[in-house]
């Protein structure tokens, strides 16, 4: 058998809270995972990204500008540059 198996156990303090990023040997890509009360703000956000609306854009603007954890902002950057990109 030539398959891998790999544990990792962290202890301490995350340095970076809100996200794990998961790494898929498979597809030999990374991505970021988001705990299930986190995760329902992300999808929002991207829905958002894909609604070519003047409001759409504007509540992700001031929503940027909020005072938010540095992952969901990032989320709102990335939904804010989909809609310019239309």
């Amino acid at each position: 058998n030539d398959r891998v198996a790999v544990t990792i156990h962290v202890y301490g303090a995350p340095v970076r809270k809100g996200y794990i990023n998961y790494f898929s040997p498979h597809d030999n890509t990374c991505r970021r995972v988001f705990p299930p009360q986190v995760l329902h703000k992300v999808l929002a956000i991207r829905t958002l990204g894909s609604v070519a609306e003047p409001w759409a854009e504007e509540l992700l603007s001031r929503r940027l500008q909020a005072d938010e954890p540095d992952y969901l902002r990032e989320e709102y950057r990335r939904a804010l540059a989909r809609l310019e990109g239309r």
